[in-house]
């Protein structure tokens, strides 16, 4: 019931209100119909706007994965295309190869010919180093699988090790490895650092960071073994780990660095070191006790900076002030006291720069001091007259605590009247600094250090069922000036030539060919060292260290490198071992939202150390242009085989690219359904909007009057 009323005026609340919703639904279709968004604000439909944002941000993710796709697309063309030059080129050698091989050229022809054999070769070199797409090479290798080559930069004066895993499995002290009862996502932890088991394939983009499942409880061992000498967190640092040799899933666990309390004698100390926490997977991984003891012993470990993993090169410029050999790093004065450098991964390259003299304000004495990463090695108020002195002795302190000796000692020769007598200024210091810094400046410091990376785990390599290499304790080390991100990218092993008792093998590090000297043979006996040097700088070299175990058959013999097939085999397992197979594609394409939804692109090396196997070329005579030819027929067969590979990845790009177009289309109608204004049904909204706010002003402009009528019945 409605009382009439001059306080209240209800009809006129009634219109007031239907007018505001008039107006605001009049206000969303102008905002909808002048943005074309159907939902401009969260309060129109939340789980719409979920839902469409979602899918615009999958279509904006597949519109940019489409655009590099296409960049991909172009980088593959450029490579055809190079590819298809170097196949010209081999082309024509082969045709100057069967030319010179001919009875009737004479030798001076030959030497015409071969001078364009030779030029054609140099283009090849030139082709596949100008071969790039925005700065990156394609067709030089540096599209092919590479590893990081880590090296062992551990002190060495107090080393232990604890053998793990060979008793029963829950025993104390083992860690056995049952595949059939781990499952994704089963985790075993390290002193703190935390491995995943994963289902995925090993070397594929999901097992990345994970250690691979594989078919057999041996083969898992393997994966887990490779995984964790591979990894570069600190917590591993101090170990290193093998796959037993009695028990296939069993690993042996070593602590291989820094300093351990104890005598060093008849009762050293028990020291504590936590490697495994716990059983995390109590059916797959089977874990002793969680802390494990380890033993100090009084032997150093060869693979760690002691006094002979480093040494100079370079020469000592013309100077007054010391002899041309005048720096010695090593132990070789044991007599006078010295270590030698060691412990010091720091000390590499020009380290000398860092040396400074200083007055000390007595006659004839002066200070030597040089900080070599958080060493300082010094020799105080040196004497450099009296006596003349033959040898300055730089003893090493830490640098934040001279009370503490680290870092070994290293000595300069002075040379006959080095100095003359006087109490030295300031200024002379200075300049004895700078002129024994510029004696030194091409001076550097090599390190040999062993390569941690490399993962043989007992590996054996068999032929038709017949073993011809056994890798068990083969060592690799590398030596060098710089070890930051030392990659490993290839490894060739080649079986003798014809004419040749050589088995060959070459290692390419950092785009730098490596090769074994020559006299290896075929058959490679036990802790046979295999020297490798570097073709472009002779201050680098890489060494091998055959294993202790003969093959079967053969107690002395670890490979047997005679057939072109057994050398093939052991080039597999030696990049396997080097963790090169095992690493993603030299540049990857993401062709869907996920990021493991990639294609690889992977093209081998064509210059011609890589096609003509190592091997110089030559038609100067009929029988080195028959060699030749054999040889440009394999080369042509390498370029034929890059070929097809960059034709088998245009195929997938084209398809992969059509893909997306349809994915792209088909999902943003879906987002469009979700979030784009339908303009037929809006504009219908928004003219029947417009309608009832005309309709809302009239009527409550007559509500207005109801109150002044009221007003007559007192009139």
């Amino acid at each position: 019931m409605v009382t009439n009323s001059i306080n209240t005026n209800m009809a006129a609340t009634n219109a007031q209100r239907n007018m505001r919703i008039a107006s605001d639904s009049a206000s969303r279709s102008i905002s909808r119909l002048s943005s074309g968004n159907r939902i401009t604000s969260a309060s129109d439909d939340i789980s719409g706007m979920i839902l469409g944002n979602t899918l615009k941000k999958e279509v904006s993710t597949l519109r940019a994965v489409l655009q590099n796709a296409a960049q991909g697309a172009s980088m593959l063309e450029v490579a055809s295309g190079s590819l298809e030059q170097v196949a010209d080129i081999l082309m024509r050698q082969k045709a100057l190869t069967v030319q010179a091989s001919a009875g009737s050229v004479s030798n001076a022809e030959r030497i015409l010919l071969n001078q364009t054999f030779q030029d054609l070769s140099q283009e090849i070199n030139r082709l596949v180093g100008s071969a790039n797409f925005n700065g990156v090479n394609l067709i030089d290798g540096s599209l092919t699988k590479s590893a990081m080559l880590t090296t062992n930069a551990n002190n060495t004066t107090a080393t232990a090790t604890q053998t793990i895993g060979t008793t029963t499995a829950g025993a104390a002290n083992t860690i056995s490895v049952v595949a059939a009862s781990l499952a994704e996502g089963d985790t075993i932890s390290f002193n703190g650092f935390q491995a995943m088991f994963t289902t995925a394939a090993r070397g594929t983009l999901a097992a990345a960071g994970k250690v691979s499942i594989g078919a057999d409880d041996a083969t898992t061992a393997r994966n887990l073994v490779e995984f964790l000498n591979q990894g570069t967190d600190a917590r591993l640092a101090n170990f290193s780990f093998k796959t037993a040799a009695v028990n296939g899933n069993a690993i042996d666990v070593f602590y291989t660095g820094g300093n351990i309390v104890g005598n060093s004698g008849n009762a050293p100390d028990m020291v504590n070191v936590s490697i495994v926490d716990g059983a995390l997977n109590a059916a797959g991984i089977v874990l002793g006790d969680a802390t494990m003891a380890f033993r100090p012993t009084v032997t150093t470990d060869e693979d760690g900076l002691h006094a002979t993993a480093y040494d100079l090169t370079g020469s000592i410029l013309a100077n007054t002030r010391l002899t041309s050999d005048g720096v010695d790093l090593t132990a070789s004065a044991a007599a006078a006291g010295e270590t030698g450098i060691q412990n010091n991964a720091a000390f590499i390259g020009n380290v000398f720069q860092n040396l400074t003299v200083t007055a000390t304000g007595v006659a004839d004495r002066l200070n030597f001091q040089m900080q070599v990463g958080n060493v300082l090695y010094r020799a105080l108020n040196v004497d450099v007259v009296d006596g003349n002195p033959t040898f300055i002795t730089m003893a090493g302190v830490n640098a934040s605590n001279n009370a503490v000796v680290e870092g070994g000692e290293f000595r300069f020769k002075l040379a006959a009247n080095a100095f003359t007598a006087g109490t030295y200024t300031v200024q002379q210091a200075t300049e004895f600094t700078n002129e024994l810094r510029n004696a030194l400046s091409e001076l550097n410091v090599r390190q040999n250090r062993n390569v941690t990376s490399f993962a043989h785990n007992n590996s054996s390599v068999s032929v038709n069922a017949v073993q011809v290499a056994n890798l068990r304790d083969m060592r690799a080390n590398f030596i060098s000036d710089n070890f930051t991100n030392v990659r490993i990218e290839d490894i060739r092993v080649f079986a003798p030539e014809v004419g040749s008792t050589d088995a060959r093998i070459q290692v390419k590090i950092d785009g730098e060919w490596y090769h074994s000297q020559s006299g290896i043979g075929t058959e490679i006996t036990r802790n046979r060292l295999i020297a490798f040097s570097n073709s472009t700088d002779p201050t680098k070299s890489f060494n091998m260290t055959t294993g202790t175990t003969g093959i079967t058959g053969s107690a002395t013999v670890t490979m047997n490198l005679s057939t072109h097939a057994n050398a093939e085999a052991v080039e597999t397992e030696l990049k396997r071992a080097f963790g090169i197979t095992n690493g993603q594609a030299g540049t990857q394409f993401q062709m869907g939202s996920d990021a493991a939804d990639a294609i690889g692109l992977e093209i081998d090396s064509v210059d011609t150390h890589t096609i003509f196997d190592g091997l110089t070329l030559d038609v100067l005579t009929a029988g080195s242009a028959t060699t030749a030819g054999a040889q440009i027929d394999l080369a042509i067969n390498s370029v034929k085989q890059a070929q097809a590979a960059v034709g088998g990845i245009q195929s997938r790009f084209e398809y992969g690219m059509a893909n997306l177009e349809t994915a792209i289309a088909n999902q943003d109608a879906a987002r469009a359904a979700f979030l784009d204004t339908d303009w037929a049904a809006e504009s219908t909204a928004f003219a029947s909007a417009q309608v009832q706010l005309q309709a809302g002003i009239s009527v409550l402009a007559q509500a207005n009057l109801l109150q002044q009528q009221l007003l007559k019945l007192i009139e």
